[in-house]
């Protein structure tokens, strides 16, 4: 029975549950130990039922007695039918498992944030990379809602697609939202959110992917600050910046040169060009130099290959702009970055490319297989030669998979073959390699030499052969495992991307599937997909063009920028794709140019173009495209890989519009490393100090001190800026020839990525002439003031009826100190509630100058004074800039004014009573004597007398004359 069921497979096994040496118990005994799912019959007519439910326990599917044969067939069939349900259902659940396993990796595994959420806006699973983003563990995030997580602010839409998604009126969305993280930081995202449904379009949850584009915004922010934020990109963007004079000598680098290189600024700054780069690239930046000179304002970029400081070689793309002084070329801005990382992931999706190629071939090529030996060593050769192997081969398991053969082998030159000495080796001398290919592992080993303990045989044997890593991938045929495909690596050692492993695991199927035709054509759609998937998930645009310009192929990404399906861009050519961006028709020219030029000996080349959307946006866009040639040397075909690098080039000119405006800033502006060692120093500085740009580099801005500032204020700057605040003040410095000023400063500190300090930029204007008008304006300040305070007359300065300033006479007149009448109304010093609103009427009504008024105050012990206000704005056009109030305290003048008019009045009638007894006088002296001399004596005696009543009757009352005659006649 156990010959029978390994040679043939059974639909089903129908057995008498007595039988001559044999039971029909032991035959099943037999079935359940092959592990073989066959339905168990048991047809006897001797069993009682006790018996036969037994036998049902142990795994029979059915009993039928002899007696009731009829029963038979009909439980035969549908035991079969059982069966195959129940097969169907394994399938179904082992590629539901194999299913929701790659759905795990790539969601555990996914480089971005990815969550699934309920319908009420619940985590229910969230991946490492959201965690990252977040701050919080698996356990903070899931069960709770993504509200609790996000910006107060952006709470709105999420619930608002949820309730869209709900009700049918959209599926997924794309939108910019903030979190707060762990730590109370605000963390922008882009989310992309889906909603999952079952097959009967019921919502089940919502599956989003986020992604961290904090460093984005932070960095569009960054562009639009002002120079100090500019020194902050310069010196913490990953590209190199320097800046050379005419002839080729280095006047500046960016801090990220030495990141890059290892060469610090005191290595470069001062050197020449031709030190650090091969004499190609240094000929044609001499090149370049003289095409700059020759007033060519627009160059392409180039690359150039440095070596580093350690000897590591390193490629750079190039971008030179000039800088203009009084309108002649002072020296050149480089912008330099680092391509060796992105040439390299070219280089990769280069290969892979091929690699997919290569695969796509041999899918094709074991479509129709003619000659399979044939077929695999061309593959074989195809794989070797593209991917990172020494020898490639295939070893197969004999049958009862004791033996292991090496069936097929390709070796790169200088590798020996080991093909014909490795038949027949018996499985049982690698039992740590056997153990993890009949457990369907992926064996990759980076080191032999460190390969663990148990691997011991395994170890000896490979470091005989010469073999210092190797990858090897099982080969199944159905389920059955037939053997294996192996890539070793002799000269060094060798670390598969997971990438390339998918890859040769294809191939293994694809091998699996040449020896069951059955399964090929199922393999070779597999391979077809997995391709397109890899395309169509690339972020960068990617497209297959005709030499003719019609398009065969464009991917997700492609579409998606140009705003397009992609039956408007497969089929149409270059200058007829219609409802998208447009290509200007210098940048178009310059395009079909470009596909033009290509042959056999340049089939790689890059260019840029621009487009401009319908809402007058443009973009740039920089493609790199190879051509592919047929056995004739005719292009076959054009492969175009692109990506937008508007932002690049806005940031460009950004920085270059910002460091000339930095070089040409009419303020100070200096750079130091965290010790305070001067880095950078702008032309105002060496204009102000006299120090020129190597006096300068290196040194500590402790060589401008005087000793005139205190110790303390120098702790208390580095204090400030150590624990990363920002620090304003002056400082009192020198020259190089010995004279001093003054300079107002602000320095701030720079942060790199995580935060850690690595510089200080001080920003500071000289103010030397400030300091010496401001104590000008102080000692002046101080002589007014003391002056008025001296003044014997009240003195002040009002706002609103409210005294700002008084002098010291106002204590004189009012009995309050300055401090009691600063800051107080006016108010408390009038008599009453009329005399303070008559004033103020007054000044109301009628004010186009200086006004003078008359009131009376009350002073502090309550006596009541008579004042004479003069007062005066200080801006006749703004009259809340205040005024200026004259007091006079003019009570004693009002007593004597009032006693001089009660005089004056006396002195009028008296004068009345003088004047008619003299004129009776007069006439009599006129008349009546005749002694001419006693006349002439009394008549000027009247005259006198008439002249001082006159004097008198003017109010020129108090005159020694008039005392005389008052005293003698009065």
């Amino acid at each position: 029975m156990q010959e029978a069921l390994s040679r043939e497979q059974w639909d089903v096994i129908i057995s008498d549950y007595s039988m001559p040496g044999f039971t029909g118990i032991k035959a099943l005994e037999i079935l359940k130990a092959t592990g073989l799912d066959i339905p168990f019959i048991i047809v006897s007519g001797k069993i009682d039922e006790e018996t036969a439910v037994e036998a049902m326990k142990k795994g029979a599917v059915d009993y039928i007695s002899k007696n009731n044969l009829a029963r038979l067939i009909p439980a035969v069939e549908r035991e079969i039918k059982d069966c195959e349900i129940r097969k169907k259902q394994k399938k179904m659940h082992s590629e539901l498992i194999e299913s929701e396993e790659r759905f795990r990796l790539a969601f555990n595994n996914a480089n971005i944030g990815m969550c699934l959420v309920d319908l009420k806006g619940n985590f229910t699973k969230v991946n490492q990379k959201l965690c990252e983003i977040l701050g919080y563990s698996k356990e903070e995030l899931e069960g709770f809602n993504t509200r609790d997580f996000t910006y107060e602010r952006d709470k709105s839409t999420g619930p608002e697609f949820i309730k869209n998604a709900l009700e049918g009126k959209s599926s997924n969305i794309v939108f910019e939202k903030r979190y707060i993280n762990k730590n109370g930081d605000t963390v922008w995202a882009e989310v992309s959110s889906s909603i999952v449904k079952d097959e009967k379009g019921s919502p089940l949850y919502f599956i989003s992917q986020i992604k961290d584009i904090t460093k984005k915004k932070n960095t569009e922010e960054a562009l639009r600050k002002s120079e100090e934020n500019y020194r902050l990109i310069v010196d913490n963007t990953s590209d190199l910046i320097f800046r050379i004079d005419m002839n080729g000598n280095f006047i500046f680098m960016s801090k990220s040169v030495e990141e890059h290189t290892g060469y610090t600024d005191h290595e470069i700054v001062g050197k020449n060009i031709k030190d650090f780069l091969p004499p190609r690239s240094y000929a044609d930046a001499t090149r370049r130099i003289k095409q700059r000179l020759d007033g060519v304002e627009k160059l392409p970029k180039y690359e150039v290959d440095v070596v580093s400081k350690d000897g590591k070689s390193i490629t750079f793309e190039l971008n030179t702009s000039p800088i203009y002084v009084d309108e002649k070329i002072e020296s050149i801005l480089i912008v330099a970055r680092d391509v060796s990382e992105r040439k390299e992931s070219e280089e990769k999706i280069k290969n892979r490319l091929l690699f997919e190629e290569t695969i796509a071939t041999i899918s094709k090529r074991f479509t129709k297989i003619e000659d399979l030996n044939q077929s695999i060593n061309l593959s074989l050769n195809e794989l070797g030669e593209i991917s990172k192997a020494d020898r490639v081969y295939i070893f197969k398991f004999n049958e009862d998979m004791t033996k292991i053969d090496n069936t097929h082998e390709w070796c790169r030159n200088g590798v020996s073959p080991q093909i014909e000495y490795l038949k027949g080796i018996s499985a049982d001398a690698f039992p740590w390699w056997m153990e993890k290919i009949n457990n369907s592992r992926i064996i990759l080993v980076k080191d032999v030499a460190k390969l663990p303990p148990e691997a011991s045989s395994e170890k000896e044997t490979l470091e005989s052969w010469g073999v210092k890593s190797f990858l090897v991938v099982p080969i199944y045929v159905k389920t059955r495992l037939y053997g294996f495909v192996g890539f070793d690596n002799m000269f060094e050692h060798v670390s598969w991307e997971k990438e390339d492993i998918d890859i040769i695991t294809l191939f293994s199927e694809i091998l699996g599937s040449a020896f069951e035709r059955n399964k090929m054509l199922h393999e070779l759609k597999e391979s077809e997909e997995n391709y397109r998937t890899i395309v169509e998930g690339q972020t960068e645009f990617i497209a297959r063009i005709l030499p003719d310009g019609t398009h065969i192929f464009a991917n997700d990404a492609l579409c998606k920028y140009l705003g397009l399906k992609k039956e408007e861009i497969i089929g149409k050519k270059i200058t007829d794709i219609k409802n998208g961006p447009d290509t200007p028709e210098e940048d178009m020219k310059k395009l079909l140019e470009h596909f033009a030029s290509f042959n056999e000996e340049n089939p790689i080349k890059s260019i840029e173009n621009r487009f401009i959307f319908q809402n007058g946006e443009v973009r740039w866009a920089e493609w790199k495209d190879k051509a592919v040639f047929d056995e004739n040397g005719n292009i076959i075909e054009f492969q175009s890989i692109g990506r937008d690098v508007t932002d690049k080039k806005m940031m460009n000119e950004e920085i270059n519009l910002l460091y000339n405006a930095i070089e040409q800033a009419p303020t100070i502006v200096v750079i130091t490393d965290k010790q305070g060692n001067i880095e950078y120093v702008n032309p105002k500085f060496i204009e102000i100090t006299g120090y020129d740009l190597p006096e300068a580099l290196g040194k500590s801005l402790r060589m401008l001190k005087t000793g005139f500032l205190p110790k303390e204020h120098f702790e208390a700057l580095w204090k400030s800026i150590s624990s990363g605040k920002i620090w304003k003040g002056e400082f009192y410095n020198r020259k190089k020839d010995g004279t001093t000023y003054w300079e107002s400063a602000s320095i701030s500190p720079v942060k790199n990525s995580i935060g850690e300090i690595t510089h200080f930029i001080k920003v500071s204007e000289d103010i030397t002439y400030k300091k010496l008008a401001e104590k000008d304006i102080q000692e002046k300040e101080e002589t007014l003031r003391g002056i008025l305070s001296a003044t014997p007359i009240g003195i002040n300065l009002m706002q609103e009826r409210s005294i700002v300033w008084c002098n010291y006479y106002m204590k004189e007149i009012t009995g309050y100190s300055e401090q009691e009448l600063v800051g107080r109304n006016t108010k408390l010093l009038y008599v009453n509630e009329e005399e303070y609103q008559r004033f103020g009427d007054l000044y109301r009504e009628k004010f186009e100058g200086p006004l003078r008024f008359e009131t009376q105050w009350i002073t502090k012990d309550k006596r009541v004074i008579d004042v004479l206000i003069l007062l005066n704005p200080l801006n006749s056009y703004d009259l809340s800039k205040g005024y200026i109030t004259i007091v006079s305290d003019i009570t004693k003048s009002k007593k004597s004014q009032k006693q001089l008019d009660e005089n004056l009045e006396y002195f009028a009638h008296l004068v009345d009573q003088i004047r008619n007894p003299l004129a009776i006088m007069s006439g009599f002296v006129q008349v009546e004597t005749e002694n001419e001399k006693l006349k002439e004596r009394l008549l000027r005696q009247i005259d006198r007398i008439e002249e001082l009543v006159k004097q008198l009757d003017q109010g020129w009352m108090d005159t020694e004359d008039t005392r005389r005659f008052l005293k003698r006649y009065i």
